[in-house]
């Protein structure tokens, strides 16, 4: 555990540090950006708002699944 709360670490230009019993993440200016239950949550946020980094890329969608007979199911219809 870190042992000073108002010991900040910084990435960039964004920085984290304690709140409390969670973890805070203040921008360059010093405001607030937002506060998280875990210090992975801010370490993330930090990542997600530096310019240098891409994106996050979204979740590839699974394959169709394919029944007996070689056709895929189809929807949930609840009128029919």
């Amino acid at each position: 555990m870190d042992s000073d709360a108002s010991d900040m670490c910084a990435s960039d230009k964004y920085a984290f540090a304690r709140y409390g019993r969670f973890w805070a993440v203040y921008d360059p200016a010093g405001g607030l950006v937002c506060v998280t239950v875990y210090k992975k949550g801010a370490t993330e946020v930090i990542r997600r708002l530096s310019p240098d980094q891409s994106p996050p890329q979204p979740a590839p969608s699974p394959p169709p699944q394919k029944v007996a007979g070689g056709r895929a199911p189809r929807p949930y219809d609840p009128y029919q």
